[in-house]
């Protein structure tokens, strides 16, 4: 009886120490002094518009691309 326990709790340490072993080796290690990188980026920005008349405020519905300006930080930017 003594022996099965003892086997029992060799195999339990052996797989706890087996566990950890992998879970240390998992992780990619990281560079000493350095932070973290961010970077990012945006290539298509989509925008839903509604211009209606200013003086009958009937939806305008035949407007084309060359009908917007678009500005980011008062710079144009092609549409």
């Amino acid at each position: 009886m003594i022996g099965r326990l003892l086997g029992g709790t060799s195999l339990a340490a052996i797989l706890a120490f087996a566990t950890a072993l992998v879970a240390e080796t998992a992780q990619p290690p990281k560079p000493a002094g350095q932070p973290p990188a961010f970077r990012t980026g945006v290539e298509v920005v989509s925008l839903t518009v509604t211009v209606t008349d200013p003086k009958t405020g009937v939806y305008l519905t035949d407007l084309d691309e060359p009908d917007f300006e678009v500005f980011e930080d008062g710079v144009k930017q092609n549409v």
